[in-house]
């Protein structure tokens, strides 16, 4: 769509009309986009996981960055990316997964552990896995691929998607992270 285009030449830097100038093609505009989006996130993310805020906080702020830097990430923006660079589009996906769910999240949940915020019996690697899915199946629409009926969907994929970010959040933390969580959710900026 044309609200697409644009937003994804304002986040290039680039008017919409000057596009084509700096790229070959729409794949090649789609990787450039995609890399640059999955830099950013993982850069806020990181930011975010050195303040010194209680972890359901920080949590409630990841949340913050996927509704406010994936809300032009549709249904038809995926498929370009799945359908014309899927291999590339891994990469990028597999490189943030890895720095950003295996590394930064397991020691978030580790110092929620030790700061009395997420429950005790918490499984760290259990709950990885289960952030690693959301992310996957958000970034390659697994969930309409594996055919879930449309009345168990949102128009949109990243409404699904932060759901299950907060369900996941939710579903590890003690009664006093929970509390934070529900208080920052919703007055939450993405950054400090």
């Amino acid at each position: 769509s044309s609200c697409r285009w644009h937003y994804i030449a304002t986040s290039l830097g680039i008017s919409k009309k000057t596009i084509y100038k700096y790229f070959d093609s729409k794949d090649q505009i789609i990787a450039e986009w995609f890399s640059s989006l999955v830099f950013r996130i993982n850069h806020m993310a990181e930011e975010i996981a050195q303040l010194p805020l209680k972890v359901p906080e920080k949590l409630s702020r990841y949340v913050g960055i996927a509704r406010t830097q994936l809300q032009f990430v549709t249904i038809p923006l995926i498929s370009d990316i799945k359908e014309n660079m899927l291999e590339d589009a891994l990469k990028y996906v597999d490189m943030y997964i890895q720095h950003g769910v295996f590394h930064r999240f397991k020691n978030l949940i580790a110092e929620g552990k030790s700061e009395g915020t997420i429950d005790e019996a918490t499984n760290i690697e259990a709950m990885t896995i289960l952030y690693k899915d959301a992310i996957i199946g958000f970034l390659t629409l697994r969930s309409v691929e594996e055919k879930i009926p449309v009345n168990y969907l949102q128009s949109e994929p990243l409404v699904n998607f932060c759901s299950a970010l907060q369900t996941i959040f939710r579903g590890m933390m003690s009664e006093e992270g929970k509390s934070i969580f529900d208080r920052t959710s919703v007055s939450s900026s993405p950054t400090g």
